[in-house]
C-alpha cells in the first residue's frame, strides 16, 4: 500500500490551509511592520526636513545663535533672503546643516562664514547682487545640491571639495562670470546645467564624471569655445542640449559619449561639424538639429539613431548632405528634415518604413 503523503488527501488539504494561514499570518504581520516603520520614518523625515529658519536681517541671525544651544548643527532648512544680511560669519561654527541652505537677494559679497561646512542637503545662491566669488565652501564633503543663478557682478565659482554624487548642479544667468571650478571628484549627477553666462570661456574640468541621469544642458555660453572638460562622460539618459552658443565650433570633446536618450544641437553660430564622436552607437528617443548657420557635416549621427527615434533636421542653410537619406525604419510622421542647404538633405528622399 501506498502510504506516501499523496495518499492521504485530507491531510494534503489539512496541511495546505495550515500553510496559507502561516503565510497569511506572517504576510499581515510584514504589512504592519512596515507601515510602523514607514510611519516612523515619514515622521522623522517631516521634523527633519520641513523645520524652517528664516531670516531677513543680522538681528534675527544674531538671536538665533543666541538662543541656539549647538551652534555646529542646524536641523532643518535655512532660508536667509533680503538686503539686510550683510555676511555669514555667524554660521563659522556650523558644520551640517540637514535641509537646504538658501541665500538669496541678500547684500553678501563673499560665502565667508562657511568656510567649516562638511554636510547640507543643497546650496541654493540667487540673485546676490553684490557677490563677487564663491571660493569659501573648503570642507563640504555632503552636498545633494548646487545652483547659483542670477549674479550680475560674480567672477569665479571655486568649490575645492565636492562629493562623488549630486542630484543637480545649476549655473546660470551669471553676466560676468569668467570661472567655474573643481570638480573633480564628481562621479554622477542628476543633471547638470551651465547656461547664459555670457563671459564663460571655459568650462570646468569633470575629470571623473562619467554619467548623468537627467539632463547635461550647455546653453547660451557666448564665448564658450568648445565642451573641453567633458571628455569623459559616457551616458547621458535624458537629454543632452547644446543650444544658443555663438562661439563653440566644435563638440569634439564628446567623444567618449556612448549613450545619449535626446540629442539637441540649434542656434550654435560658428559649429561646423557634428563628427568624431566615435563612441556613440545610441541616441533612443529624440534628435534635433536646428537653425546652425555654418553646419556642414552631421556624419557623426550615420547608424546611431534608433528607428523609434524623433528626427528634426531643419534650417542648416550649409548642410547639404544627411546621413539618413538611404535609412528605411522610420516612419514618416517621425521624421522632419526640410530648409537645409541641399536639397537631398530632405526627407523627401527617405524611404520610409511602411
Amino acid at each position: 500500500m501506498d502510504k506516501s503523503y499523496n495518499s492521504y488527501p485530507m491531510i494534503r488539504i489539512v496541511g495546505a490551509r495550515f500553510t496559507k494561514r502561516i503565510f497569511l499570518t506572517f504576510w499581515m504581520l510584514m504589512v504592519i511592520i512596515t507601515f510602523i516603520k514607514g510611519q516612523l520614518i515619514e515622521d522623522y523625515n517631516l521634523k527633519r526636513i520641513y523645520k524652517e529658519y528664516r531670516f531677513s536681517n543680522m538681528n534675527e541671525i544674531d538671536s538665533f545663535f543666541t538662543t541656539q544651544g549647538n551652534h555646529s548643527l542646524i536641523d532643518g532648512h535655512v532660508f536667509l533672503k533680503g538686503p539686510g544680511i550683510l555676511n555669514l560669519k555667524m554660521f563659522s561654527d556650523v558644520r551640517i546643516i540637514t535641509g537646504l541652505l538658501s541665500i538669496e537677494d541678500t547684500g553678501i559679497s563673499n560665502l565667508e562664514g562657511l568656510n567649516n561646512l562638511e554636510g547640507c542637503m543643497g546650496i541654493s545662491l540667487d540673485g546676490n547682487k553684490n557677490l563677487q566669488v564663491v571660493n569659501n565652501l573648503t570642507s563640504i564633503s555632503q552636498l545633494y545640491s548646487f545652483d547659483c543663478n542670477r549674479h550680475p557682478i560674480l567672477k569665479s565659482i571655486h568649490l575645492s571639495s565636492v562629493p562623488s554624487s549630486v542630484n543637480w548642479l545649476v549655473i546660470a544667468d551669471n553676466s560676468e562670470l569668467e570661472s567655474v571650478c573643481c570638480f573633480d571628484s564628481l562621479k554622477i549627477v542628476e543633471s547638470l546645467l551651465i547656461q547664459f553666462n555670457p563671459r564663460l570661456k571655459v568650462l570646468p574640468a569633470f575629470t571623473r564624471l562619467d554619467t548623468v541621469i537627467m539632463r547635461l544642458a550647455i546653453m547660451g555660453n557666448d564665448l564658450l569655445r568648445d565642451l573641453t572638460g567633458l571628455e569623459n562622460i559616457k551616458r547621458i539618459g535624458g537629454s543632452l542640449l547644446i543650444n544658443f552658443n555663438k562661439s563653440i565650433s566644435s563638440i569634439e570633446s564628446l567623444r567618449s559619449i556612448e549613450h545619449i536618450g535626446t540629442l539637441e544641437v540649434s542656434f550654435n553660430d560658428s559649429l561646423s561639424q557634428i563628427s568624431k564622436m566615435g563612441n556613440l552607437h545610441t541616441i533612443s528617443k529624440a534628435l534635433e538639429i536646428g537653425s546652425n548657420p555654418l553646419l556642414e557635416n552631421i556624419d557623426a549621427l550615420l547608424g546611431v539613431v534608433a528607428s523609434n527615434c524623433k528626427i528634426t533636421v531643419t534650417g542648416n542653410p550649409m548642410l547639404r548632405d544627411c546621413p539618413f537619406k538611404s535609412i528605411t525604419r522610420w516612419r514618416r510622421e517621425d521624421v522632419l528634415i526640410a530648409a537645409n542647404g541641399g536639397k537631398e538633405c530632405s526627407d523627401v528622399y527617405i524611404k520610409f518604413k511602411k
